[in-house]
């Protein structure tokens, strides 16, 4: 079992959210549209020991004020995230993204290949690839009121957050900058990875139907392979037990493949 310790910040992107930065292997989680790495606060607890994990939040997220973005779209961002992890002791590191933070790992794990710090895999949740070219409707343009309107047509928010003016009014602004992020991201032929990748997808998830998530493969010249969960876009959490274990899994392979024994 992992250790747990307290969220302590490692750069203006990264913060640790289990281990001490000298462990053997490391996995690096990237949240969804509207979230922070938080999401991932419970995960240690079901992951190996011997991991260092980190978050790395996009902008407009504590401890950051929500105007402090970075300009230029999410592969500007991504090279940001990515300068960041290559900074760090050198560690086989694993990427983690779900739906949006997908897209930003994909982009995250070109930039560290580029700059001769390739990943060891690159697990891809929640998202079509980015070749294909299936995107939801534009939303970032939109005000508030239409704005959330449109996001619960497809991605229902919780109760809680619904029926809160006051938390609307908070998350409006990170929510509306993650979309822009997405809304404005053009996929651009990259240099394939060679790592491997792994897709996850909700079996009841209409935004990544169709065996959508296979397509990844075409992203990378190593091994692939996908895994199917129960749930709808946010099975992350529906089924965050069976999800951890499959990271889990994944985490020990990586450890015996690129670890010396």
């Amino acid at each position: 079992m992992a250790v747990r310790t307290r969220n302590t910040r490692v750069s203006s992107r990264l913060t640790r959210i289990a281990g001490t930065g000298a462990e053997g292997l490391r996995l690096v989680c990237l949240p969804y549209a509207g979230a922070s790495t938080m999401i991932y606060r419970s995960w240690p607890a079901g992951l190996p020991a011997g991991v260092d994990i980190l978050g790395a939040d996009p902008p407009g997220r504590a401890p950051d004020p929500a105007g402090r973005q970075t300009p230029g779209g999410l592969p500007e961002v991504a090279a940001v995230m990515a300068a960041e992890i290559a900074a760090l002791p050198r560690l086989p590191t694993v990427l983690f993204g779900h739906s949006l933070g997908a897209l930003l790992a994909y982009e995250v794990a070109v930039e560290l290949a580029l700059r001769g710090v390739p990943v060891e895999h690159l697990v891809v949740s929640g998202c079509a690839p980015p070749h294909r070219g299936e995107k939801t409707a534009p939303m970032s343009h939109l005000g508030q009121e239409e704005f959330f309107a449109a996001w619960n047509a497809t991605m229902e928010l919780p109760e809680n957050i619904r029926d809160s003016p006051e938390l609307l009014d908070l998350l409006y602004p990170m929510m509306r900058y993650d979309i822009w992020l997405y809304d404005t991201y053009e996929w651009r032929r990259r240099p394939v990875l060679t790592c491997p990748v792994t897709a996850f997808a909700g079996s009841a998830d209409g935004l990544t139907a169709d065996g959508a998530m296979n397509s990844w493969r075409d992203l990378t010249s190593g091994a692939f392979r996908s895994r199917l969960f129960p749930g709808d876009h946010f099975f992350l959490h529906s089924s965050e037990r069976e999800v951890v274990e499959e990271v889990g899994d994944l985490l020990d392979g990586v450890r015996r493949r690129a670890l010396p024994h």
